[in-house]
């Protein structure tokens, strides 16, 4: 089967795989939005009050004595005793972390405070991400790893919404910035596309998740 590869293949080029690591594209920093029918879930998902899970639980139930943000009832917030573990990694967002917004009174790094929004606003936020949200995150994920320069959108959003987020990337410094519709597959491909934007996220030097999504694992990002 013909390697599927994206429309500018320089953007991502392989390192060469060794022994003790995988294949990595070197600068690039692969991001999932998922847009579409998303709204409506994360409007769900703030109105149930649903808690983070799996792994993107950890640091909400690995820190020592953590203070629930504006909103939250601590009698409607049961800790699972399993994660209630101060040796637990942190992951880089978790429900009691800031989510990126300039709709907000924010911090330099663009973060919110969180002391400010109801449990469904910080919720909403953090699943369904403003795109000046996501350009602050990306921009602070740049600071982190100053090697990072193109960024790969994993997304079913728009065209119109892609256009935009694009822009506001290239605006904002990036120097390429390249999105899952335009991955050139093969007719065979076509059959495992999603695995494919998902190898491409795999393979990336720095991946940011959403830690509202159970199927999104956060791996490397900041």
């Amino acid at each position: 089967m013909r390697t599927p590869v994206p429309v500018d293949a320089a953007v991502f080029i392989l390192s060469a795989a060794t022994d003790s690591g995988p294949y990595v594209i070197p600068k690039l920093v692969a991001v999932h939005v998922r847009r579409g029918d998303y709204e409506k879930h994360c409007e769900m998902l703030a109105a149930i009050k649903a808690a983070w899970t799996s792994w993107n639980s950890l640091g909400v139930y690995s820190r020592d004595n953590a203070t629930l943000p504006a909103g939250f009832d601590p009698a409607e917030f049961n800790l699972d005793a399993r994660w209630v573990d101060a040796s637990y990694p942190k992951l880089a967002d978790s429900i009691f972390d800031p989510p990126y917004s300039a709709a907000y009174p924010h911090d330099a790094e663009g973060k919110v405070d969180p002391t400010i929004l109801t449990r469904g606003e910080l919720s909403f936020l953090h699943c369904w991400s403003r795109m000046d949200g996501i350009r602050d995150k990306l921009a602070a994920v740049r600071r982190a790893h100053p090697g990072l320069e193109n960024v790969y959108l994993m997304t079913n959003g728009g065209d119109r919404w892609i256009g935009g987020m694009i822009e506001l990337l290239l605006e904002d410094g990036w120097k390429s910035v390249r999105s899952s519709k335009e991955l050139v597959l093969s007719d065979a491909a076509l059959a495992v596309s999603q695995a494919v934007d998902m190898a491409v996220g795999n393979w990336a030097e720095v991946f940011v998740g959403n830690g509202v999504r159970r199927s999104t694992l956060k791996r490397r990002s900041p």
